[in-house]
């Protein structure tokens, strides 16, 4: 089956908050679910046929489940750090992962500012995880209910204290500068 969904909604337009990074020093904030096996291939597989059930039984596996209340959650939390102006960009950790969602809001930024060498570091052993896993598949995990925020150090104490306020987990993975 396919299904397409369409979404309409009325905001401000001062409080969109692009997946940009916008300079160097730029923090990046990893916020949301823990990072698991689950999401592996996640976006590879919805392309597969499923013709037989010995490969349907193995990519189950591959199945995120989702967590409604921690995505409430992680919306407040993102909607109170957009109408306090925390945030210089914001990106959703979909399908690819933490690598898509670091290489696009770099790549925007490049686009957007023009600085050429922008880059970004990061910690893999900073982020959450929900069991021991092989570091390419922490950057490659499409585990739902994640936000990557990047934010300057002067709304870092802030933003902590909006995570705490809606019990969100979150780490500060690392950091954008000359690549």
């Amino acid at each position: 089956p396919l299904v397409n969904v369409g979404c309409l909604g009325i905001l401000k337009k001062e409080n969109i908050i692009y997946g940009n990074v916008k300079n160097n020093n730029n923090y990046l904030i990893y916020v949301g679910s823990k990072t698991g096996n689950e999401g592996i291939n996640g976006a590879a597989m919805a392309s597969n046929t499923f013709a037989n059930s010995k490969v349907t039984e193995e990519l189950k596996s591959n199945v995120q489940k989702s967590d409604p209340f921690l995505e409430k959650l992680l919306l407040e939390a993102c909607c109170e750090i957009a109408d306090k102006k925390l945030a210089v960009g914001m990106q959703d950790m979909g399908a690819g992962g933490l690598l898509c969602a670091t290489l696009e809001v770099v790549k925007r930024g490049i686009e957007k500012t023009s600085i050429k060498d922008l880059g970004c570091e990061i910690y893999l052993d900073k982020v959450p995880i929900k069991y021991e896993m092989k570091l390419n598949n922490i950057l490659i995990s499409e585990s739902q209910e994640r936000m990557l925020i990047i934010a300057n150090k002067t709304n870092l104490s802030k933003i902590n204290d909006i995570f705490k306020k809606w019990d969100l987990e979150y780490a500060i993975i690392g950091k954008t500068n000359n690549s």
